[in-house]
């Protein structure tokens, strides 16, 4: 089963956005049940945690969100130290003094 099922993520996990694979993936675990997260991940290379986080979607009829919404001000009073070379990526977070 798990050859076919890697067979299967081959041919359409690069047609998938990450959602979508994580739902099908899931979606598998489910069908197969007992012991199915543990074969889905091994067949797909998926973490348990990514299948376990996309049953929980399916379950509850929604897509979790990723990422932290931080408003512009509290953006501003975080101590980020940009590197010198590509600061908008190459950056360290401090501990801020209040």
């Amino acid at each position: 089963m798990e050859l076919k099922l890697a067979d299967k993520y081959k041919k359409i996990f690069p047609l998938l956005n990450e959602k979508q694979r994580r739902l099908v993936a899931a979606s598998d675990a489910e069908f197969i049940g007992r012991g199915g997260i543990v074969k889905v991940s091994q067949a797909s290379g998926m973490s348990r945690s990514t299948i376990s986080i996309g049953m929980k979607e399916l379950q509850s009829g929604s897509i979790a969100e990723k990422g932290l919404k931080v408003s512009d001000e509290e953006f501003q009073k975080i101590n980020i130290e940009k590197d010198g070379f590509h600061g908008e990526w190459n950056y360290v977070i401090k501990p801020s003094d209040e």
